[in-house]
């Protein structure tokens, strides 16, 4: 089989291709994106538009593309690699789930925008508060996308208010600034997927806000869009972990976790250096929380490489990893360091699960260093 055609897009994606007698058969897009954990940001390379002409399908086409993309992202600058992908495919190329898809249902639409506040359609004079609320909303956030001013996605919503499918409503605060948000964002494919599965229900692509007074005042606003267009429920896609959702809790809704054990979200980790690079700012955060103060050397070993992380005071360096007796060393497949990563589970589970478990203080301190999170990028992201 014909070695797969890499080329570079325009709009600065990837697309890698196998060509058999003149004619593209398979094919897949690499999306470059940057995602946060906490406090650091990390590298992520996205999977998308994968597809491979009928005829040709069942014959290794599929795994000759994947497997000429993971290398060309492998020889570049991404620490790991995403895909939104179906069950029981992708696992064969080294991914695994990376948490569930959160969502929040109401069904109760009795509701009214705090006083002093008000909900009002976006304009184009908006985006940049629209920005700035995306942005302090998510600035601790796990699995969000960081959205430079002139990104793909803010640029759809800068014709947002050409649809209604795709509007977007901006909440005012009495001090005449915006600081929360709602945008069906219907466009997004994610979204017409929850339109198919929750056909009764109005689908919100994104709503963010700034403060739990802010989300409170959105969630009426998005029960009043449901009256409006006289939808009895309310969908939106949220993790549990921010203001939008802590509002959720105080009134009467229903959180779903949906979960898929080997599709959907799935990660899998492209150099384990650099991702654990990636992470130094949010260990040092975790690393002032430890008492009495660690120092010492763990090190990584993954069915990709190995990599070294070095604690000396306040002060923490990732190197190739060294032998030492002396050192811990922890034995895990690279999917599970991208979920450890993440967050996706709690590091007790992975650590349990283990072929060969650290010991108790190697465990301890792993959970210090990588808590459970609720990883989630926002729809209008997903690619």
């Amino acid at each position: 089989m014909m070695l797969p055609k890499v080329s570079r897009l325009p709009n600065g994606h990837t697309r890698v291709e196998l060509n058999i007698d003149g004619e593209c058969v398979s094919w897949l897009k690499i999306v470059p994106m940057t995602i946060r954990a906490g406090s650091a940001q990390i590298r992520m390379d996205g999977i998308a538009d994968v597809g491979t002409r009928e005829e040709h399908r069942m014959k290794g086409c599929s795994r000759c593309v994947l497997n000429a993309a993971i290398d060309h992202m492998t020889g570049g600058d991404a620490a790991v690699s995403m895909l939104y992908g179906i069950s029981n495919f992708y696992h064969k190329f080294g991914y695994a789930t990376s948490g569930p898809e959160h969502y929040i249902l109401f069904t109760n639409l009795d509701d009214d925008v705090p006083a002093d506040w008000t909900s009002r359609p976006f304009s184009l004079e908006d985006l940049g508060d629209v920005r700035s609320i995306y942005d302090t909303a998510t600035s601790a956030a796990t699995g969000t996308a960081i959205r430079h001013p002139e990104s793909e996605v803010w640029s759809k919503l800068a014709t947002s208010i050409e649809s209604s499918d795709d509007a977007c409503h901006v909440i005012v605060g009495s001090d005449g600034i915006a600081h929360a948000y709602v945008w069906l964002a219907h466009w997004c494919y994610s979204v017409e997927k929850l339109r198919r599965q929750f056909s009764d229900a109005l689908i919100i692509g994104e709503a963010v806000a700034d403060s739990p007074i802010a989300a409170d005042a959105l969630l009426a606003a998005c029960k009043q869009l449901a009256i409006d267009r006289n939808v009895k429920r309310v969908l939106l896609a949220s993790p549990p972990d921010c203001h939008v959702a802590n509002a959720a809790m105080r009134q009467d809704s229903r959180f779903i976790s949906d979960f898929d054990a080997c599709g959907g979200s799935m990660i899998r980790v492209l150099d384990v250096k650099r991702l654990l690079d990636s992470l130094v700012p949010e260990i040092k955060v975790h690393l002032e929380n430890i008492n009495p103060a660690y120092t010492g050397t763990l090190t990584f070993n993954t069915d990709i490489g190995n990599a070294a992380i070095v604690i000396e005071h306040d002060d923490v360096i990732v190197q190739d990893a060294k032998p030492n007796p002396d050192n811990p060393v922890i034995e895990i497949p690279q999917a599970e360091l991208g979920r450890l990563a993440l967050g996706v589970f709690t590091p007790t589970d992975i650590m349990e699960r283990l072929a060969s478990p650290p010991d108790t203080n190697t465990s301890k301190l792993v959970q210090q260093l990588f808590p459970l999170r609720h990883p989630h990028m926002y729809l209008p992201d997903r690619f």
